[in-house]
């Protein structure tokens, strides 16, 4: 139904119920913080600030506008309000955070106001502990890739997925494990996994098993297909997934195009190794060169580490963010 009209707005709305401002009033907010990335979370968001009579923070973690209500019966008249409704949000927001740099930069220019950058953040103290990395001569050469599949990478895990079946193929002692969430693991397991080459099996659900699983890895692997939607869709984004990948000081292969936010700052930082055109034949090689060059591989992970302290440290980040609200929440509505 939402396809067809364009999304649930036409016939949905999200009220602020007696039972929820009764909550809230009890709580007594000084800042109301939020995400915003429909049509109808946007005017929620407006109609509790217009209640409450406090300052407002919201943080865009995807580029929301530009893939909102583009098809269906009302696409045209639901993306012309979720625009209009997001730019009277941004104007009566206090503070407003974005998902990266360049996120921040393009909408300073295309709204006029000002943004500040915050991602996820990870302790480093966690992640450096038996920070030597110890490798068997005779173990296979594991690469890993941890997270969700989707529409935005599944092609090049699919090409990787081939790629480890031939390099095996060919007496290469590699591997390659993919690890995703349920229900996904068994929607992509048909396609993607090629035992004994290549296995899909769900993310570790603990934060120990899954330092171990990056640490233990010699190779961590970062997708972004090189298709219109995924670029339009990703190209302000920084995948929560980077911090933990880089703090493993598990090298990370970058696959995907350039002007997406994470492939861009991968080149900028030098904290990976990317490919970034779709080329199976380049990829393949940057696999074979990296699991033949230790010493590259080492370097690798140890500029991650030392770019992930400096960009995502949670002891340094969670201050300037907090300090951030608080000025914030003392503005004048």
């Amino acid at each position: 139904v939402n396809g067809v009209l364009g999304g649930q707005e036409v016939y949905l709305k999200y009220v602020v119920s007696d039972s929820l401002l009764q909550w809230v009033n009890q709580f007594r907010p000084e800042i109301i913080y939020c995400h915003a990335s429909s049509l109808m979370k946007l005017r929620f968001v407006r109609e509790l600030k217009s209640i409450l009579k406090i300052p407002l923070c919201i943080h865009i973690m995807d580029d929301w506008l530009n893939v909102r209500y583009n098809k269906g019966l009302f696409a045209s008249k639901l993306n012309s309000n979720f625009y209009q409704d997001f730019e009277s949000l941004l104007a009566e927001s206090s503070l407003r955070m974005g998902i990266g740099r360049k996120m921040c930069d393009a909408y300073e220019k295309k709204f006029g106001c000002s943004f500040e950058p915050y991602s996820n953040v990870i302790d480093p103290a966690i992640w450096l502990k038996n920070n030597d990395k110890e490798q068997l001569k005779d173990e296979k050469f594991s690469i890993v890739y941890a997270g969700t599949i989707n529409t935005k990478n599944f092609s090049n895990l699919e090409t990787i997925s081939k790629i480890v079946e031939q390099l095996h193929n060919e007496k290469m002692n590699c591997q390659l494990k993919i690890r995703t969430f349920h229900p996904r693991v068994e929607l992509y397991r048909p396609v993607l996994e090629r035992k004994p080459a290549v296995t899909i099996a769900e993310v570790p659900k603990h934060d120990e098993d899954m330092i171990s699983l990056l640490k233990g890895a010699d190779l961590l692997f970062l997708p972004v297909d090189f298709t219109n939607i995924s670029i339009e869709r990703m190209r302000y984004s920084i995948f929560a997934k980077i911090p933990a990948y880089m703090m493993s000081g598990t090298p990370v292969l970058v696959y995907g195009p350039a002007e997406v936010a994470s492939v861009e700052y991968a080149i900028k930082e030098k904290w990976a190794y990317v490919v970034a055109r779709k080329d199976e034949k380049t990829l393949k090689q940057a696999i074979i060169e990296l699991a033949s060059d230790p010493a590259l591989r080492e370097k690798l992970g140890r500029r991650a580490q030392e770019i992930g302290i400096r960009d995502f440290d949670a002891n340094i980040v969670r201050k300037r963010f907090r300090t951030a609200l608080a000025k914030a929440a003392f503005q004048s509505v």
